[in-house]
């Protein structure tokens, strides 16, 4: 690797990526249960940090974030008159209500005061938190937990329907100055102007790595996320990067490889995109234009194929993928 400044261009060499999966990473608004009055209301919601994208168990503390929720009222309450409520618990700090104009006073408990008054429809979309960042409100590493409602009418208490348990927006704690998990510091090195920590290629990363944005990320070679052999979801290594984060590698054939016992979870966002990029990458270069300078992102599926065996061998890299009893 050149050990000069370097400096990325962050145009269309970079791939930003949204990959999402059920379970910590949802790909629509996790469901929530319902509470109160009209038994046949539905309501979803969650932490997300791209628009909807994608739904996040964990938001990182230098990331805007939105929680947001969508209730589905009963039949019978669409075209009523009636309010939607919002309130929150943070942290040990307490509970909050959210009041019109997106005010937010504590809760006495009892009180149902809603943040709109309208005539309800098919679907009801609510803002609970917008753009909010962790580092920029101290609240990292706190968990903020809000329940929505809405009631029908002018008696809030014998028409009030909610969801009885909170979806929940979990602020990572500030990331940490040093290298992450899995990776090494490039002393003297900068990229997108971070520090750089090195993924280590050959020998497969068989834990859990999380690469957050306050570095950029090289490797040399191919670097390879779980086993060569597919394993339970719930078993698989998952590699997560944060939004604004920026990979690179060396000229060349080097690749990153998620393989079938792994899992990638690359949480950009249209302002904060996640990059992957060669060392090439640099100011004034033809980025539009310029193709085949690194290897590339490689992701083994073990769907069924037709092939002799069922498997396939990725070119390049080496390692498998197929192997599946049955298509998805």
């Amino acid at each position: 690797m050149k050990k000069e400044l370097l400096k990325t261009s962050a145009l269309a060499t970079g791939v930003a990526l949204a990959l999402a999966s059920m379970g910590a990473h949802a790909a629509t608004q996790p469901s929530l249960a319902t509470a109160g009055a009209a038994t046949t209301a539905t309501f979803s919601g969650g932490a997300t940090v791209n628009g909807g994208a994608s739904y996040l168990a964990e938001v990182p503390a230098e990331v805007a974030a939105d929680l947001v929720a969508t209730i589905t009222p009963a039949a019978a309450d669409v075209g009523k008159k009636g309010g939607i409520v919002v309130i929150a618990e943070v942290g040990n700090l307490g509970f909050f209500t959210k009041l019109s104009g997106g005010i937010w006073v504590p809760w006495d408990g009892a009180s149902i005061l809603p943040t709109v008054t309208k005539t309800l429809t098919e679907s009801e979309s609510v803002s609970v938190l917008d753009d909010l960042i962790g580092n920029d409100t101290s609240l990292a590493g706190l968990t903020i937990k809000a329940y929505v409602g809405y009631y029908t009418g002018d008696n809030p208490l014998s028409t009030i329907t909610y969801t009885a348990a909170p979806m929940e927006m979990k602020i990572a704690e500030k990331a940490a100055d040093t290298c992450p998990t899995n990776t090494t510091a490039l002393s003297g090195v900068t990229f997108a102007g971070k520090s750089v920590c090195q993924l280590p290629s050959g020998d497969p990363i068989l834990t859990d790595t999380h690469l957050t944005n306050n570095f950029s990320y090289f490797f040399d070679g191919n670097v390879f996320i779980g086993a060569d052999e597919d394993t339970a979801v719930a078993d698989k290594v998952k590699l997560t990067i944060d939004a604004g984060t920026t990979i690179f590698a060396t000229e060349g054939a080097a690749a990153l490889t998620v393989r079938r016992g792994g899992m990638i979870f690359a949480n950009g966002t249209k302002d904060h995109p996640v990059i992957m990029t060669s060392e090439l990458d640099v100011e004034g270069i033809d980025a539009l234009n310029t193709r085949g300078k690194w290897g590339g992102l490689v992701v083994s599926g073990s769907a069924t194929l037709n092939s002799a065996d069922g498997f396939g061998v990725n070119e390049g890299v080496g390692d498998t993928y197929g192997g599946g009893a049955a298509n998805p």
